[in-house]
């Protein structure tokens, strides 16, 4: 009896992927340099949103935004707590920041689908296959294949460009904010 194996559990799958060394190729490996590269001033970004909303917890929530997806529920915790502060603040702003961090999100989820997964090999040119892989607690878990080509790449660097001046805006929103309020002007 042969055990039924994932295609992450064969050795074919092994080898080192790279981009086809043409025009679409060479951009694509352009368009997933930006995305590895700018990553982190999201989260930096996110970060000090955070310490705009509460100094004092921000580090908490920054650790919980950022945790695996076996902490789910942490992360959601922040996400109210932060909620809870923005609305206390600016309710006026309340709204743009919850669909800014449903945004971050999405962004997330699909970077992370990149970042972290097995590169198949190609059958169809300028599309690649990636295995997402996820270890929550030593567990092993499968998101779907996704076809990767250069509109996915595209499309996820322009969100997160989008995200970014968001996610800065909200920070600079909130300071503003505040300071008005210390004045007397809000």
């Amino acid at each position: 009896m042969t055990k039924k194996t994932h295609v992450v559990d064969t050795f074919d799958n092994a080898h080192f992927q790279r981009f086809n060394s043409d025009l679409i190729g060479n951009e694509m490996a352009h368009l997933l340099s930006q995305i590895t590269m700018n990553w982190g001033k999201l989260e930096q970004a996110l970060y000090l949103s955070m310490k705009s909303i509460d100094v004092g917890q921000a580090n908490e929530w920054r650790e919980a935004f950022f945790s695996t997806p076996a902490l789910a529920a942490r992360k959601e915790k922040a996400r109210k707590n932060i909620g809870t502060k923005v609305a206390t603040s600016n309710p006026k702003l309340l709204t743009f920041f919850e669909e800014t961090l449903d945004r971050f999100q999405d962004v997330q989820h699909r970077r992370n689908a990149l970042s972290h997964a097995l590169w198949l090999p190609i059958e169809t040119p300028n599309q690649y296959p990636v295995q997402p892989l996820r270890y929550d607690r030593a567990n092993m878990s499968f998101d779907p294949i996704r076809v990767v080509d250069l509109k996915f790449l595209g499309d996820l660097l322009e969100d997160m460009t989008d995200l970014s001046r968001r996610i800065y805006w909200v920070g600079a929103e909130l300071l503003a904010h505040q300071q008005l309020k210390k004045w007397g002007k809000r």
